[in-house]
């Protein structure tokens, strides 16, 4: 069962429920005095909503764009998937995360100065802006009769579509500006396109007609935003269901009614390396017809009379069957890139999504995918090799195309943007970089942007109980921390920044991918507290702006420098200690001409410099109060020579003396102007 809202004239889809409503001004999900459960997964579409005391979100919730608010007043868990999609939510209580559950997109959270737990059954969680997010639509191309099959270029800037026969040409390739399609050409063939599929990595695509037509039915063409050019083919005397090629490039695969064929591919031009029969296990159908990564399998699906889903095995020269699914009728395939789950489209079943595991021979249902889709599911493919699919589907429903998050720990599925476009969709299409999607919708294709966007959170706790990949924005307003638990907040894709009069605690918490200024204030009214941290410097990083505060033990570790050019103090608080170890360098490089920026409170405020350059420009730089250790090889660098612009242990006044211990095993080198003004 389903439910659907009515919403500015877009049907939604709320899943198990059919409901249809008028546009509410809020809306509150649960009770204040009796347990309420939202068994289905919630798609929240009023500007103003609630999730009450006793709210039980079983299934979990997604907004439908960045107009939504929604506050947050349960004291139970959620499970399944979250999806901001660009909106708010606001916490009155803390919002724990059940084992398998996921937050998606960009989008605001006020914390209030609650927790934000995630889940711990990840072994790493990606918090990533793209592909989640709202979907806008950008451009429409009419083909002026039904759209079968289209694809995107490799580096996104065409675009190629084939439909049914009729008055008019039958094959469409645009050119892509990064908002509009435009037509650079179409061809005629008095014969439907069956299917069209770009070169991963070249400006050629593969095209195959329904029925046999004059010249090649399997061509090569090549684009190269103006000129069309057929560049080899093969004559089959019958139409061509589907075709694929390799993720390397360097194999097509083709397949008629009841053969499937490999090419090899190289300069336009395909020979054929092997075929094989699968004559009585159905017809082959549209869109069915994927690779492994590894170019090691072919997937396969067949509809009527012997309906499968086939997985032969590809050694270079031959093809055998490696495993089969009998008895369902397959209208999509998409193989996940670099893991060996499939997503299938079915039709004629009361569950036509459905995710297989091959593996040793063997194709296995996730059973927890399962959503009770009914409709015919035209596709169903993997964003960019993400945990995402785009859907499409006969109508029937009520919602025709959309997105979907399939959480890889526990296969289950969650819708994030599911709508109607009152029509049919035989194909959908993401754009290599997971930006866009297509689709072939009646006699148009569709062009939408997928409006990814930051996470901002305001007086929030996020508690991190998996290794974490920032791979967006997260901008921290107020007074935010993150725990790690231990686990590793990895920066390499995304960026922490914290915003005007600010503050941000990370503790316990293994950073790594550290270049650039990955981690930052935006302004000097930001601060940084690091405690129990420990930082891997992927790259040389800048910390630029606003202070920073180390508390406990922090530990900077790596072959590349750390650049302090802040004009505010980085302190090290009593009984903590910052440590640059196993060839790391620490650049003092202030800004502002002040040599007093590293700030100790005490004797146990301790600066630990192991196997690591120490150094600083012509500011120089005044190490007072604290204790210093040099261990093994140090070297102490000074850009400068005069006394004003020199490395200086202690100030020469005895309160301020600093406490140097010298290891048994060190080999010091000091490069520039160095004082010792300790009195004691």
């Amino acid at each position: 069962m389903f439910k659907v809202c009515l919403v500015k004239k877009i049907i939604f889809l709320i899943f198990f429920i059919y409901i249809y409503k008028p546009f509410l001004s809020a809306a509150t999900y649960g009770s204040d005095s009796t347990v309420a459960a939202e068994l289905s997964y919630t798609l929240i579409t009023d500007i103003e909503n609630r999730i009450a005391n006793y709210g039980l979100m079983g299934s979990g919730f997604s907004f439908f764009d960045s107009s939504i608010s929604c506050s947050f007043d349960s004291i139970f868990p959620v499970t399944g998937g979250v999806f901001f999609n660009g909106g708010r939510l606001i916490l009155n209580k803390d919002l724990i995360l059940n084992d398998n559950s996921c937050i998606g997109g960009g989008g605001k959270v006020f914390g209030n100065n609650y927790k934000l737990n995630f889940a711990d059954s990840y072994s790493t969680y990606n918090f990533s802006g793209l592909p989640a997010g709202n979907i806008g639509l950008l451009n429409t191309q009419s083909l002026a009769a039904t759209a079968n099959s289209i694809d995107w270029s490799y580096d996104n800037s065409y675009v190629v579509a084939g439909r049914i026969a009729g008055t008019g040409n039958e094959l469409y390739i645009y050119n892509f500006n990064g908002s509009i399609l435009s037509l650079g050409t179409s061809v005629g063939f008095t014969a439907a396109v069956n299917c069209v599929r770009w070169h991963p990595s070249q400006n050629y695509f593969a095209f195959g007609p329904s029925a046999a037509i004059t010249g090649n039915e399997l061509r090569i063409y090549s684009w190269d935003g103006t000129t069309l050019t057929q560049t080899g083919g093969i004559s089959f005397a019958t139409g061509v269901a589907s075709v694929s090629w390799s993720k390397d490039g360097n194999y097509l695969s083709a397949a008629t009614t009841t053969m499937l064929y490999v090419y090899s591919f190289s300069a336009g031009v395909i020979t054929l390396v092997t075929s094989i029969s699968f004559s009585g296990s159905g017809t082959a159908s549209v869109s069915a017809l994927d690779w492994s990564t590894d170019g090691s399998y072919i997937v396969l699906g067949t509809n009527g009379v012997g309906s499968s889903l086939n997985v032969y095995s590809f050694n270079g020269s031959t093809l055998s069957l490696n495993s089969s699914i009998s008895g369902i009728s397959v209208r999509s395939v998409s193989w996940k890139q670099n893991e060996n789950l499939i997503a299938v489209g079915l039709d004629g079943s009361t569950e036509n999504l459905r995710i297989y595991e091959h593996a040793s021979g063997l194709l296995s249902e996730k059973i927890a995918s399962r959503i009770g889709l009914t409709a015919t599911c035209y596709a169903a493919r993997w964003i960019n090799g993400s945990d995402y699919l785009v859907l499409g589907l006969a109508t029937g429903l009520g919602y025709e195309f959309g997105t979907l998050y399939v959480s890889p720990a526990s296969y289950k599925i969650y819708p994030v943007v599911i709508f109607s476009t009152g029509t049919t969709v035989l194909d959908a299409m993401p754009s290599n970089n997971g930006q866009y999607l297509l689709n072939a919708m009646g006699s148009s294709i569709n062009l939408y942007r997928i409006n990814g966007s930051d996470l901002y959170f305001y007086d929030t706790s996020l508690i991190l109980n998996s290794d974490s990949v920032i791979s967006q924005n997260f901008n921290m307003y107020g007074n935010c921390k993150i725990d790690a638990r231990g686990n590793i907040l990895d920066l390499q894709t995304g960026q922490i920044q914290v915003g005007e009069n600010s503050n941000l605690k990370i503790k316990n918490a293994k950073i790594s991918g550290l270049y650039s200024t990955r981690l930052k204030n935006i302004a000097n009214s930001s601060s940084i507290t690091l405690q129990n941290c420990e930082m891997d410097l992927y790259g040389d990083y800048t910390f630029d702006a606003g202070s920073l505060l180390i508390k406990s033990d922090v530990v900077i570790s790596g072959t590349n420098a750390l650049n302090y050019t802040s004009r505010f103090t980085c302190s090290i608080d009593k009984n903590s200690s910052l440590s640059i170890n196993n060839g790391a360098k620490f650049n003092y490089a202030p800004s502002a001409a002040r040599n007093n920026l590293i700030y100790m409170y005490d004797k146990s405020s301790v600066l630990y410099l192991n196997n690591c350059t120490f150094s600083t420009t012509t500011t120089g730089i005044l190490l007072t109060n604290g204790t210093l250790i040099l261990d093994n090889n140090v070297s102490l660098s000074c850009a400068g020579l005069a006394s004003s612009e020199s490395i200086k242990f202690g100030s020469g006044v005895v309160t301020h003396d600093l406490n140097v211990i010298l290891d048994s095993a060190l080999n010091l080198n000091i490069y520039g102007g160095f004082e010792y003004n300790n009195v004691s």
